[in-house]
């Protein structure tokens, strides 16, 4: 267990799990309201705006809650990016490559709600998580 996390109150640990779990609720909501009423191609962009809203609320709260905000919010705009950029691929080539679009997106999708539990477990245990395939884009 590292020194930060072994320090912190049930409080900050409580808020680094909502800042991992909540933008995976939020893009599941997103996506489904985007594909019930709106357009498809903004689905999941309701978790991202959660990351960066949380990020923006707690990033002075603590040392702690700050470095598990920036690391959700980083990988929640990372995974919608790399979406969208499959999404222009998909529409630049009109669909021609169908074979390899569709298991990245599905790669994609895998990640984005199989990694989020994986940091709330590994804070709830103590431990650092650092996402995959991520750009930090804040620090």
């Amino acid at each position: 267990m590292n020194t930060i996390t072994s320090n912190t109150s049930k409080q900050d640990r409580n808020s680094a799990y909502v800042a991992h779990i909540g933008p995976v609720i939020f893009a599941i909501l997103s996506a489904w309201l985007a594909t019930e009423f709106l357009n498809f191609r903004i689905a999941g962009f309701g978790g991202v705006l959660f990351a960066f809203i949380f990020w923006l609320m707690k990033k002075d709260n603590s040392a702690f809650i700050r470095k598990h905000a920036t690391e959700a919010f980083n990988f929640n705009f990372s995974m919608f990016l790399y979406c969208v950029a499959s999404l222009l691929l998909w529409e630049i080539t009109d669909g021609m490559l169908f074979l390899i679009l569709f298991p990245f997106a599905m790669v994609l999708l895998t990640l984005w709600i199989f990694c989020p539990i994986m940091a709330a477990k590994a804070e709830k245990n103590g431990d650092d998580y650092r996402y995959p395939m991520t750009i930090r884009l804040l620090k």
